[in-house]
């Protein structure tokens, strides 16, 4: 398999007729990318998205209301008043304190998130926190 690592060779580049099935893109920058006539099956994206529209049209509001509907504490954290905004952080922290309190004690790895250090497991933590500095926890190996 050919690997490209932190390259802007590619950059403005024109792919045509290229087939790039089981192909892997991480820590990929895809500003302004333009994709047309091709077929986008069994696609899983994942990362900041915005302003991204499928056949004419802008799919990040469905998306968004999507996780707001199955994560309604989202919204909190998008509050316009310090109140809300400090009742959003107090139930983000809540919901941090229940995953930390779930995961095992040997598969612990403190993450710096900010100013505070949560305990997390990194093979089921969220990729923008897995990918923060990891450094051992008290006890973990």
């Amino acid at each position: 398999m050919t690997e490209f690592s932190r390259t802007d060779d590619l950059r403005e580049a024109q792919f045509r007729n290229v087939d790039l099935t089981g192909a892997r893109f991480r820590g990929c920058n895809f500003s302004r990318v333009r994709m047309t006539d091709m077929w986008l099956v069994d696609v899983d994206l994942d990362g900041m998205i915005n302003r991204v529209t499928v056949n004419g049209v802008d799919v990040v509001p469905f998306v968004v209301a999507e996780l707001d509907r199955r994560h309604p504490e989202r919204t909190l954290l998008r509050a316009d008043d310090l109140d809300s905004m400090r009742r959003g952080w107090t139930t983000l922290t809540a919901i941090w304190d229940e995953t930390i309190a779930r995961t095992p004690a040997p598969d612990r790895a403190a993450v710096r998130v900010g100013r505070r250090r949560m305990v997390v497991r990194a093979d089921v933590a969220p990729p923008r926190v897995r990918d923060r500095q990891v450094v051992h926890a008290p006890g973990a190996r």
